[in-house]
């Protein structure tokens, strides 16, 4: 594979889709909870890290709209 070259564009979350709408990125995100970039990154991105309740309920709060099992699907614990 050449340098440069992308393997496969993964599919977004609903998370990341919402935030896009709004304009957002993962570090936008990371600041408005009160965690570092990284963190940010890794609950948002890579999903290698889960998010907290009360992160949970405070990123609701950005899209009322939208019932919480829709804007986490995809996140939590794999069985």
């Amino acid at each position: 594979m050449a340098k440069g070259e992308m393997i496969a564009e993964k599919e977004m979350t609903n998370l990341e889709k919402l935030l896009a709408m709004k304009g957002w990125t993962s570090a936008d995100l990371a600041r408005y909870l009160g965690i570092s970039g990284k963190t940010g990154w890794n609950k948002t991105i890579s999903k290698t890290s889960q998010f907290k309740w009360d992160e949970v309920l405070e990123v609701k709060k950005l899209f009322p709209e939208y019932p919480i099992e829709y804007i986490f699907k995809g996140y939590g614990k794999k069985e």
